[in-house]
């Protein structure tokens, strides 16, 4: 199996794991009838961050950087969350079910993120970001 479809099935497993806490908690505060894009902001970020977490250790193995990292896969996730509330909007014109109108957004907020996550998160660019940014910052004391 070569290394990228072996990434993107890791990637996807630990999306998948994000993503089931992501509508595990959409469903449940649905339940408390708070406003849906209120919910999906609140259900998205916790996706994120258990995706961030998984990703991290299992699928790119990177313990650098790690702030760096994070603001740039939360930066990711927001534009995904951005993205998946126009969706959200969108379909519910179409299908008048909240439910229905997240689970349809799933598949475009994935790609959109591993796109981005793979060529700027966990790259080796942002390694080199932080160790300059460490050196510029080590040189002006």
């Amino acid at each position: 199996m070569g290394a990228l479809l072996k990434q993107l099935i890791l990637y996807a497993l630990c999306g998948l794991t994000g993503v089931l806490v992501d509508f595990l908690i959409f469903i449940t505060l649905q339940t408390l009838k708070i406003p849906t894009l209120l919910v999906n902001t609140i259900s998205v970020t916790s996706g994120i961050f258990t995706s961030f977490l998984l990703n991290r250790r299992i699928t790119f193995k990177r313990f650098d950087a790690i702030f760096l990292r994070i603001f740039s896969f939360f930066t990711v996730g927001i534009l995904g969350l951005m993205l998946s509330n126009a969706l959200i909007l969108i379909f519910l014109n179409l299908f008048s079910n909240s439910t229905v109108a997240k689970i349809l957004t799933l598949p475009f907020v994935l790609l959109f993120q591993f796109t981005l996550n793979r060529t700027i998160t966990f790259s080796d660019r942002v390694y080199l970001f932080a160790k300059m940014w460490k050196r510029s910052k080590s040189c002006k004391t």
